[in-house]
């Protein structure tokens, strides 16, 4: 079952699905995913990563500054040191992306 209706998956998609199936309304569906993403934030933002067993984890990297090149301009600029969110799939979401792989 799918619950998009683009290429794209945005909040709304889910929402919708949470009152189609729940019989939620789309104020409660709204509370609940607006809820989620806010829980995972403030972890994000406190310099916790975030587990999500069987789907994956959200890791917290920090980056040092390094020089760079603006491309239009070829001036080199100093890109400054900051922390990045990065993504890595779990071992069952990589299993079913790659069952589903398009050839």
């Amino acid at each position: 079952m799918t619950l998009l209706k683009s290429d794209t998956l945005t909040k709304a998609d889910i929402i919708d699905h949470l009152v189609d199936k729940f019989g939620f309304t789309r104020q409660q569906g709204r509370l609940l995913v607006d809820s989620f993403f806010d829980e995972i934030y403030a972890h994000l933002v406190e310099g916790r990563e975030v587990k999500l067993s069987g789907f994956g984890n959200f890791l917290l990297k920090d980056k040092k500054s390094r020089p760079g090149r603006n491309p239009k301009t070829g001036e080199e600029v100093e890109i400054s040191a900051r922390r990045v969110v990065t993504f890595r799939a779990g071992q069952k979401l990589r299993r079913q992306v790659d069952e589903r792989q398009v050839v």
